[in-house]
């Protein structure tokens, strides 16, 4: 596969329009709560992590052949899990807080967001089995907005909840 980065931006940032638009939705409207910042920045994260994704992924594909696994491909889960662990140690009194549980839903679900990376490993099926390879792909391109649309639904709720009490 190739990607290069005049697909990035013409193919795969677009897709991170509506997640970058509720992300910072979220950080702007309420940005005096703790977790809607957590949940904002986790939300925005892809923006960061996928430009990254994609250089280790042409890296990899220079120095390697892209239809077998090679343990360097583990590299191209660094920018999700990198971006997580900091914000999840830099917010990590939101793990203990009265919204651990929906913190931790969110970081399960960005766990699954940027274990894709992995999941859609190097490999060149026969166009029998090409479904092994469009399914993680596609999977990976729409998950940064189901999750964007899950963050803003635990934002709303928890507003809600405040409010009436």
């Amino acid at each position: 596969m190739d990607l290069t980065n005049t697909s990035l931006f013409t193919e795969i940032m677009p897709l991170l329009l509506p997640p970058g638009l509720i992300g910072l939705f979220i950080l702007i409207k309420y940005r005096s709560s703790k977790f809607a910042k957590f949940t904002g920045l986790l939300t925005l994260k892809p923006l960061i992590a996928t430009p990254i994704w994609f250089y280790i992924y042409n890296v990899y594909s220079r120095n390697y052949n892209t239809c077998e696994i090679h343990p360097a491909y583990i590299f191209t889960a660094l920018p999700g899990l990198g971006i997580t662990i900091l914000l999840v140690l830099f917010f990590s009194k939101e793990l203990f807080g009265r919204n651990r549980k929906l913190v931790y839903i969110l970081i399960f679900l960005d766990t699954i967001r940027w274990s894709n990376s992995v999941i859609f490993f190097p490999h060149c099926p026969p166009l029998h089995e090409l479904w092994k390879v469009i399914f993680p792909a596609l999977f990976g391109l729409a998950f940064p907005t189901i999750f964007s649309l899950v963050a803003i639904y635990f934002i709303i709720k928890k507003e809600n909840k405040i409010a009436q009490n």
